[in-house]
Order: C-alpha cells, then structure tokens, then sequence
C-alpha cells in the first residue's frame, strides 16, 4: 500500500508526538520496543523515513532507539524544546559548568556525575542536554561536548568560550 506524501508527513508529526511522550523522559539511545501499543499508529514507512532522517536508529526490525536529533524534534513537537522549565534547567545547567571553567585557565573537564551532584537535575537530562547541545540551541551560547574519546559520556570539556554567544 502506497501512502501520500501529506499523509506521511502527518504520521512523521504523530511519530514524534508519540515518541515525545513516551521517550522524552528517558536517555538517548534507550532502546523501545516499535511494537508497543503507543506506537502502532506508526507506519512502516514513517519508520523507514524516521531512519533515513537520523531521528531514531533501528536497531532490529522490532526495535529502535532515539538519536539526539530525535529527541530535540520530539521535545519540539511536544511543546516542551526550550520551554521556560526547559530553560531554567539549561541556567542550573551553564552554572554548574561555568563555575568548572573558572577554576582553570583554559578549557575544564567535569564529571557527569558531579554536574548531577550540583544541579540536582536527572542524569539522563544533562546527557541528553550535552548530547543534544539544548545550551546552544535554546540558550544561543556555546555548548560544552564530550571530552574526545570518551566513549563512557561521563567527562564533559567545557570550552574556554562556553556561555559566549553563538
């Protein structure tokens, strides 16, 4: 069965307010069952092209997990991308990772764990956050990122810049 255009894109927008609702409150990369009661309105097609678009990776034909593009578009689609919560956690967020680089010289290294200690925000929030780059997106400043080579996500490098307009 051949579907519209129009009617996949209206599947892509019910995708993500499905994905939104039920994924937004977990880590990037979580894997999720596709055949879940939730997600059943979506289409084959609307998984293909989720794929293709680098919103979610399907890991199986019966899984997928979401990638930080996503999340973001899933954050958005459900009103909650850079809405006023959204942005005072992103405050709490740049606080805790600018009082880091004002200790050093140059750029900072923390750990994810110690920026959970400090902020009090969920673990699984200030990984996306960093994955996702929300500071700079929302907020219009420069992100922090990874440490190079950390495969664990459990050291941000916190740029010399960071907090500057971007």
């Amino acid at each position: 069965m051949t579907i519209s255009k129009d009617d996949l894109l209206a599947n892509k927008e019910l995708a993500f307010r499905l994905i939104g609702e039920h994924c937004g409150g977990a880590a990037i990369g979580e894997l999720y069952q596709k055949d879940l009661p939730q997600f059943q309105p979506i289409l084959a097609t609307t998984w293909k092209a989720l794929a293709d678009d680098c919103y979610v990776r399907l890991t199986t034909i019966w899984h997928f997990k979401l990638t930080p593009q996503g999340w973001v578009k899933a954050l958005e689609v459900t009103g909650k991308l850079c809405d006023e919560q959204m942005k005072n956690d992103l405050g709490k967020l740049s606080a805790a990772l600018k009082d880091h680089l004002e200790r050093t010289k140059g750029s900072a290294l923390v750990g994810t764990h110690e920026i959970v200690t400090e902020t009090g925000l969920p673990h699984y929030w200030v990984v996306n956050a960093i994955h996702s780059h929300l500071i700079e997106h929302c907020l219009k400043m420069k992100d922090a990122d990874w440490a190079p080579d950390d495969e664990m996500e459990s050291l941000i490098e916190v740029p010399i810049d960071f907090g500057h307009r971007s």
